[in-house]
């Protein structure tokens, strides 16, 4: 699964894994999970495994199911685009083997002519993963031998070029709520080109905002079954932060339930009809 996506703020998408586990209340109505259901009904030899059935309803089965034929799909991908990666995962799962994180990397520093979107709601994971990378090798050069080396493992042969950290990566956290803006201090200490956070879906006010070291927020409500409602003053105030921070703020989608449109920027209150992206030259 790649290429077109219906995320506004990206070009395209990959998955390199499929599966995941709910972390934090932005999960509840995962919408990975729904689509996961579905491939795992109609390949249940392939994906089943991934999913559990209750009465309930669906469920994450907490497994990880890596895809390193998928890693080559960027790199035929000549016309530059910005790739969200992993819709249908998080790349910082706690299952997710830390050899097959760094191929991952490999690809997106050897894929020079896009740029990547990792977004994770473990942001402990991802700072710790950047921070035994330092503490096992001395200098660049050998983290980029060691990315290059797990990518060789996974069947890829690439050439990340010399770089590390590497520039076409852009790294974000979720932050749904304010218990969850503690991942902001683990997303300033993690390497990025860009560093974002998506507030979405919105469930709360944040607050104050330490936006040091942030480049963009993205920010939704909640749409789907069970969608929980976005309050426009939640919004207004990270607006304002990110315009008194001279951090760009992208308004992504209203939300509402099932049955609801598409959200189009003229839906939106006229004062939030913002979609200013971030400087790539951070």
């Amino acid at each position: 699964m790649g290429d077109r996506t219906k995320i506004e703020w990206a070009d395209a998408s990959i998955n390199v894994s499929y599966g995941c586990s709910p972390l934090s209340p932005g999960c509840k109505n995962c919408y990975a999970k729904r689509e996961m259901a579905r491939l795992a009904g109609k390949w249940p030899e392939k994906y089943g495994h991934l999913v559990t059935y209750s009465q309930g309803g669906c469920r994450w089965s907490n497994e990880i199911l890596v895809l390193p034929e998928r890693l080559v799909q960027a790199l035929r991908w000549q016309r530059p685009r910005r790739i969200f990666v992993n819709s249908m995962s998080d790349l910082f799962h706690e299952k997710m083997p830390s050899d097959y994180i760094a191929a991952v990397f490999a690809m997106m520093g050897a894929a020079k002519q896009h740029q990547f979107q990792v977004l994770t709601k473990r942001a402990d994971r991802m700072w710790q993963w950047f921070q035994n990378l330092y503490d096992q090798y001395r200098d660049p050069y050998q983290i980029l031998e060691h990315c290059e080396t797990a990518a060789a493992q996974y069947g890829l042969d690439v050439n990340m070029g010399g770089q590390w950290p590497v520039q076409n990566v852009w790294i974000g956290v979720s932050v749904e709520d304010a218990p969850r803006m503690v991942r902001m201090d683990y997303l300033r200490g993690t390497p990025g080109a860009v560093r974002f956070l998506s507030c979405e879906p919105l469930l709360g006010d944040l607050g104050k905002l330490d936006l040091t070291g942030i480049h963009w927020v993205i920010v939704g409500g909640e749409s789907g079954p069970g969608a929980r409602q976005m309050h426009s003053e939640w919004v207004r105030s990270i607006r304002d932060q990110c315009l008194d921070a001279e951090v760009a703020f992208f308004m992504k989608q209203l939300g509402g339930p099932v049955g609801k449109k598409r959200s189009k920027m003229e839906d939106f209150p006229s004062d939030l009809r913002i979609r200013d992206e971030p400087d790539v030259a951070v």
